[in-house]
């Protein structure tokens, strides 16, 4: 039985050069009666044999008969090479060549035959183990994609004189470590300067008490 997608594969070979015929039958040069190219000898596949093999099936069966008989003569009469010999007539020195590596293998596999032994008890845990793994990869793939995700955007670097996350990561860095260069007994301490007006500071009464309770009273501001 011919294979559905090769058939499908020929049916839009075939709809695509009747297309073309029928838009640019000037441009043609095949007609009825030409045998410029559609006569000759082709390769003919493994899928072509089924297809070839439906065909036949379908015609009268004299008309089969004599397609049959033709393509025989057509095979005496040109000494068509059969494309297994070669593969054939190479088979029995491959195989003795063979014969050596297969005595050597023989004693491999029988050491290994403890150790499928042994294997088995751990083959059906890991088909335990798997079963789980099966219920948790969904979760995992969407971790991952996010993981992809958020890589993705730290590595962009847009085009332009924009910087992307990667650049103003490393400047944030080294910001940070300027900041955290003090360090007493106890570690590092972050040191900074916060620059603030009364009026300012009038204007949100109600971060004056965070703010004393940080720096005390303000004997500047009224």
């Amino acid at each position: 039985m011919a294979d559905d997608t090769y058939t499908r594969i020929l049916d839009r070979a075939d709809a695509f050069f009747r297309s073309v015929a029928k838009a640019q039958p000037q441009n043609l040069q095949c007609g009825r009666g030409c045998s410029f190219c559609c006569y000759g000898l082709f390769a003919v596949g493994a899928a072509d044999i089924a297809v070839i093999d439906e065909g036949l099936q379908k015609l009268h069966p004299m008309r089969r008969k004599r397609i049959i008989e033709r393509a025989k003569e057509v095979i005496a009469t040109t000494n068509h090479p059969n494309e297994l010999d070669p593969a054939i007539n190479k088979l029995p020195s491959g195989l003795r060549a063979t014969n050596g590596l297969l005595k050597q293998s023989v004693p491999l596999v029988r050491a290994s035959r403890p150790v499928l032994r042994e294997a088995v008890p751990l083959d059906r845990d890991l088909a335990a183990v798997s079963r789980g793994l099966h219920a948790t990869s969904p979760d995992i793939r969407s971790a991952f994609k996010v993981i992809d995700y958020a890589a993705n955007e730290l590595s962009y670097n847009p085009p332009g004189r924009d910087e992307g996350y990667l650049y103003w990561l490393a400047w944030a860095s080294h910001n940070v470590d300027s900041v955290l260069s003090v360090e007493d007994a106890h570690g590092a301490a972050a040191h900074g300067l916060v620059l603030t007006s009364c009026s300012s500071l009038a204007a949100q009464p109600g971060l004056t008490p965070l703010v004393l309770l940080f720096t005390g009273q303000i004997p500047t501001c009224p």
